[in-house]
């Protein structure tokens, strides 16, 4: 799943986030998880922009 700092702060956007994790899981499929660098140009620092 690629995610953003907003998907997370956003009520709706983590509660479908975390519906979605939680489908996965129930499906015995491991999600990985990443940050949307694509989409997530205000988050981007030199060295480190995973959070």
């Amino acid at each position: 799943m690629l995610l953003t700092r907003a998907d997370i702060k956003d009520r709706e956007r983590f509660l479908n986030a975390s519906n979605t994790l939680q489908a996965l899981l129930d499906n015995r499929i491991i999600p990985v998880i990443n940050e949307n660098d694509a989409v997530a140009t205000a988050e981007i620092k030199v060295g480190d922009n995973d959070n």
